[in-house]
């Protein structure tokens, strides 16, 4: 395998990862700037651009076929990572007062256990 194609899953995850980060955070930031709590706008961020995930992750990232058992076990991992997300945000919000910034601990957080879950798990090949 070359050094390319080596890099191709963990890229491709990333660009996936950026575009839902985006999606997720411009709704993240909306959702906050018309009053939503910070871990009720996180949430709807994070919803929003789980399907598209899944969608895009199968198909590019992890090249496996869209199924049940597939699906499942995405969202079992995207809870997971949520969670995670989640108590970051909740731990984050004691020492940051801004929501704003204290999303972006979270982000990571999900990020990287998402990519080592699925990759190993639930979209493994």
């Amino acid at each position: 395998m070359s050094k390319l194609e080596a890099l191709r899953e963990p890229v491709t995850y990333v660009l996936v990862g950026l575009l839902n980060t985006g999606i997720a955070t411009g709704l993240i930031f909306l959702a906050l700037a018309c009053g939503l709590s910070p871990v009720g706008a996180n949430g709807l961020g994070y919803a929003a651009g789980l399907l598209i995930s899944f969608l895009l992750n199968s198909r590019f990232t992890f090249r496996v076929q869209m199924c049940r058992l597939n699906m499942a076990r995405f969202f079992i991992v995207a809870g997971v990572a949520y969670l995670a997300n989640l108590l970051v945000l909740l731990v984050t919000t004691l020492f940051i007062c801004s929501g704003y910034l204290a999303q972006l601990p979270g982000i990571v957080i999900y990020t990287v256990i998402g990519y080592f879950a699925n990759k190993f798990w639930a979209l493994r090949g």
